[in-house]
């Protein structure tokens, strides 16, 4: 009995003294391999593809070029069909104004010779216009100062003066005062009025 006892109080104190608090096992951990990526294989069928569609697409960006530069060529020459048409309007025009401006000329140096002045291309072009409006007023205007100024000039004339180019006049002089007049006034009468020197010396 007392062997049984000893035997349980040793077994006890096993249990109680013999226990050591356990760590917590740190878990195990395995290595896990990454699967391999399985590396890119082409046959030849594949390759064959990829160039015939490389091939495709250069050709659509040739075949859209070769458009483009059809429509611009197309339109270079269209625009220079619309210049040549332009010019081709512009000398019909020119030439149909330098007519109109001749026609009118001619019909302006008629109106005015009918006055029996006779006037230069020169003259007439300060008053020719491609309009037969403004170029009949015009010539209307040049004929009315050439009518003023030649009966200016009758006018003067039978008053026994001499119009000047100034617009001013001056007074002929009479036999009278002629036969008073020295040898170098009469040079200058002679020169100045030669129909009157004539007159007065009769004829010399």
């Amino acid at each position: 009995m007392k062997d049984f006892l000893n035997f349980k109080l040793m077994d006890k104190a096993d249990d109680l003294g013999g226990a050591q608090p356990s760590e917590p096992a740190e878990p195990e951990t395995e290595d896990v391999e990454e699967p391999d990526k399985p590396e890119a294989k082409y046959t030849d069928e594949d390759v064959d593809n990829i160039v015939k569609a490389k091939l495709a697409k250069e050709r659509e960006k040739t075949a859209a070029k070769v458009e483009e530069a059809a429509k611009l060529a197309k339109m270079n020459a269209d625009q220079k069909k619309d210049y040549e048409a332009q010019q081709v309007l512009k000398r019909a025009e020119e030439a149909e104004s330098k007519l109109a401006r001749l026609e009118m000329q001619a019909e302006a140096r008629t109106m005015v010779s009918d006055l029996g002045v006779n006037l230069t291309d020169e003259d007439l072009a300060l008053v020719v216009t491609t309009d037969a409006d403004s170029t009949k007023a015009n010539v209307g205007q040049l004929t009315d100062l050439i009518s003023r100024i030649q009966d200016q000039v009758k006018t003067e004339m039978l008053k026994g003066t001499t119009p000047k180019a100034s617009g001013q006049s001056t007074t002929v002089a009479t036999a009278d005062d002629f036969s008073k007049m020295s040898t170098s006034e009469r040079v200058t009468f002679a020169r100045e009025n030669p129909d009157k020197f004539k007159e007065y010396t009769g004829g010399l």
